[in-house]
């Protein structure tokens, strides 16, 4: 579920937004040239970017407007699944300019809706192997750990065997 622009709040549109207006701290900054599509975000102290590994704010996100995180036309419910995961690190794949409140899209299941830098928080590149596995996704785990094991120890681990390890009960 994509959320408004700013021109929908500016029509009094609220469904699926990504907070609370009248509560939000956030201020639009919009391109030297005006243009409402290219807005820059500086809302977390630093503007996001493809690649970038991020976890999900919530104290911030409890503090707006719920539509287009619990409550959604498609019955999908964010919230209660970014409580479920709080420690989730996400990928962001993909930056939306067409929406410039919520303009970046998450890998995993928050990706079929569009997030605001505030409510993202940005996690710092790793300074060792913990880290870099710490903060895969279970996607990167898949792909990325077999290989990773196979140099370091020699192991034979096919992604099926990763996948269903990652997936067992502890």
């Amino acid at each position: 579920m994509k959320r408004p622009t700013n021109q929908d709040y500016r029509n009094g549109q609220s469904k699926d937004s990504c907070y609370n207006k009248k509560d939000s701290k956030h201020t639009d900054f919009t391109s030297q040239s005006g243009d409402d599509n290219m807005a820059i975000l500086p809302t977390t102290g630093h503007i996001l970017k493809i690649g970038d590994k991020v976890k999900m704010n919530i104290k911030e996100i409890e503090k707006g407007d719920m539509d287009g995180v619990e409550f959604t036309k498609t019955g999908e419910n964010y919230w209660r699944y970014i409580c479920a995961y709080p420690d989730e690190v996400y990928t962001i794949t993909g930056i939306d300019l067409n929406y410039d409140e919520c303009p970046y899209i998450l890998s995993g299941f928050l990706g079929s809706n569009t997030w605001s830098s505030e409510e993202l928080i940005l996690v710092p590149d790793p300074t060792d192997n913990f880290e870099v596995i710490k903060n895969m996704t279970k996607e990167e785990m898949i792909a990325q750990l077999p290989d990773m094991l196979h140099k370091q120890f020699g192991l034979d681990l096919s992604k099926k065997d990763i996948q269903e390890w990652i997936n067992a009960k502890p």
